[in-house]
């Protein structure tokens, strides 16, 4: 297959390989060099999907042109540079690279080899690669939906897959086991700090998650919704982050946006924000932020009740780590709670500077908004260190990640 320009090899079910392919043309087109013999990635010393999205991605569609070359039979994975990385980034990587070798050694029947080398200095980062990196993810069964909830000594984990759910019904299902799963792999966490997540917020959290899911499956225009999830926390002194990561195939938040008739009442109150900054904050981002904002949705013309899932993804991210400082109180060197979503070309950023607010409407009517602003006001833009656009590259679909730190004290209350 020809790819834009591009030599590729076509593989029917390498779904995020494919995404990343399609989505990425011109950037494969002018950058991508076709592999021959041994395909080698170099991990940048910075995979972090936190401090370095950007170029977390650009490796993803790197790894997919490259591993994708007709003459590949073996596969280098060198992390020796690496020295800091993300639960998102690492899982990204394991996935795509499993999915692509899995899928070349049986609709290919080609004996690919995957070799690579760990990070220089030993630790947490090491840890990771082996527990929930591409090491894990290279020890499954490809062509099998994950499933992990384990709980060990320091190290806990969670990894759940939807690809091959083959009916609604089945789809129904997964999305509320995994929420409540999700849920109780968090508390778990937790309560080896000696604390509890209480009820009302876990179905707080479960509906969020719940939100989340369904928002993947409906606005990914895709015929079969793909979505992962995986958590990760290493409790060790110097390294205690809670990670979360859910990402889903598709359509970006703006696709969506785009796609829909000029006519769309949904459109147009997206617009309405669009065209008042989009001399500062450029298109796509624009409407990416419109999208968190209370009441504005994509499938609102269908449902005027749509468009809370991101408020409450938002309100608990926010509330979960105030919490936990009011409990546990970290010691002053330890960073606040980061989340942040990527879609399309945009980057969203989280770490408690903004904060998300609630005010009635000129109709009475209680109104979420998020502006990252000073102002905390939609008349103004927002802040371009928040809300960012990818250079030449695209992620395929939604990613959220969420880093909770748990660097407080351990003894009971």
């Amino acid at each position: 297959m020809d790819n834009c320009g591009v030599n590729v090899v076509e593989l029917d079910s390498a779904l995020i390989c494919n995404e990343f392919l399609s989505a990425n043309e011109a950037f494969g087109k002018a950058t991508s060099k076709p592999a021959k013999g041994c395909a080698k990635v170099k991990i940048p010393s910075k995979f972090d999907v936190f401090r370095n999205p950007e170029r977390v991605v650009r490796t993803m569609v790197d790894i997919s042109f490259k591993l994708m070359s007709p003459r590949v039979n073996e596969v280098f994975i060198d992390h020796r540079r690496a020295v800091d990385s993300s639960l998102g980034s690492e899982s990204l990587l394991g996935l795509l690279v499993t999915e692509i070798v899995s899928n070349r050694r049986r609709q290919l029947n080609e004996q690919i080899d995957v070799e690579g080398t760990f990070p220089k200095k030993s630790g947490s980062y090491k840890t990771l690669i082996k527990n929930i990196g591409i090491v894990r993810e290279l020890s499954d069964d490809h062509f099998k939906d994950a499933e992990d909830n384990k709980h060990g000594k320091k190290i806990h984990i969670y990894r759940k897959d939807n690809k091959y759910a083959e009916n609604a019904s089945a789809k129904g299902d997964i999305k509320t086991a995994t929420a409540d799963e999700c849920v109780e792999y968090l508390n778990a966490c937790l309560l080896s700090h000696k604390l509890e997540i209480t009820k009302d917020a876990k179905d707080k959290m479960k509906a969020c998650l719940g939100e989340v899911f369904d928002n993947a499956e409906e606005h990914c225009n895709r015929n079969k919704p793909v979505w992962f999830v995986r958590g990760y926390f290493n409790d060790v002194e110097k390294a205690r982050f809670l990670e979360l990561s859910v990402f889903n195939l598709g359509n970006s938040i703006f696709d969506n946006f785009d796609e829909l008739p000029d006519s769309s009442a949904s459109k147009k109150k997206a617009l309405d924000y669009v065209n008042r900054h989009r001399h500062v904050i450029d298109e796509e981002s624009l409407f990416t932020v419109a999208a968190l904002q209370g009441a504005v949705s994509t499938k609102g013309d269908e449902d005027p009740t749509r468009g809370h899932g991101s408020v409450t993804l938002i309100e608990t991210f926010e509330a979960l780590y105030d919490e936990y400082k009011n409990l546990r109180c970290c010691n002053s060197y330890v960073t606040n709670a980061e989340m942040n979503i990527i879609s399309g070309e945009t980057i969203i950023s989280f770490d408690g500077s903004y904060r998300s607010k609630t005010s009635d409407d000129d109709h009475g009517r209680e109104r979420f908004v998020m502006p990252f602003n000073v102002s905390q006001s939609l008349m103004s833009p927002p802040d371009s260190r928040y809300v960012s656009k990818m250079n030449g590259v695209k992620f395929p679909g939604v990613m959220i990640n969420i880093r909770i730190p748990l660097q407080g004290s351990v003894i009971p209350l």
